[in-house]
């Protein structure tokens, strides 16, 4: 979605291509075990982009890369010649809110069948989505990601219950059943439901649904707050400490 929103930026300056080959190629996490599919269009089914084939993939990354090996690098204001962004660039903060409101807001959402459960009995209760990704990140850190510990997510849990004494949690995870036996038993308060059998997107919608969202790493959570509009956005701390460095309100 981010990547969606940076060919965005120059959307009137550019003529704008989007390289999903990788999703052909390898579409799954770096240890091989979950896969990683390109879903934008079936939650968002007005967005229209042109994609490259994997030649033309291969020439623009070899001759027109704006990218650098560690860190993010800031989106230049203005491009002057073809240029291939590969990579994680930040946008300017209020940049990434206009653009994310115009592609991404909850008008845009392709009407979905599926529901939160129990979402009869949720009426004045605070629902909150815990994002727990797992997979590839579990174990290892990279210059973009590092470890999330399990005392983060509880740490997190308990500042919510203190805040919203009538909440309901709903974990999402690519493993489900670690969640079950490292996170639900720690649990004592808030009555909660672990998600599992859904698509991405899927995933991403039910996020959404809810008024606060406890992210892992990477931006699916912050993404499904942000459609959401109004969700209360918990973070990790960038020391693997257990703790959450931002509350932010959307």
């Amino acid at each position: 979605m981010l990547m969606y929103l940076n060919g965005q930026y120059y959307r009137n300056v550019a003529e704008v291509i989007y390289d999903t080959t990788w999703f052909e190629v390898y579409g799954k996490d770096l240890d091989g075990r979950f896969d990683r599919k390109q879903e934008l269009t079936e939650m968002f089914p007005s967005l229209r982009f042109f994609t490259v084939d994997r030649k033309k993939s291969r020439f623009y990354k070899l001759f027109y890369s704006y990218s650098k090996i560690d860190g993010y690098l800031p989106l230049p204001d203005s491009i002057k010649r073809t240029t291939y962004f590969g990579g994680y660039y930040d946008m300017k903060p209020e940049d990434l809110e206009k653009l994310f409101a115009c592609y991404f807001s909850a008008n845009k959402v392709r009407a979905l069948s599926i529901q939160l459960p129990d979402n009869q009995s949720l009426e004045g209760v605070t629902k909150v989505a815990v994002h727990i990704r797992r997979g590839d990140l579990a174990e290892r850190e990279d210059r973009w990601y590092k470890k999330v510990p399990s005392s983060y997510f509880l740490n997190a849990i308990s500042y919510v219950e203190s805040l919203f004494p009538r909440c309901c949690l709903f974990f999402f995870s690519d493993e489900p059943e670690w969640v079950i036996a490292n996170i639900c038993p720690y649990v004592s308060r808030a009555p909660f439901h672990v998600i599992k059998g859904n698509k991405a997107f899927e995933d991403l919608y039910l996020i959404s649904l809810c008024d606060v969202v406890i992210a892992s790493q990477g931006s699916f959570g912050p993404c499904g707050a942000r459609i959401n509009g109004h969700s209360t956005l918990i973070k990790p701390s960038s020391d693997s400490s257990g703790g959450f460095s931002q509350v932010a309100l959307f």
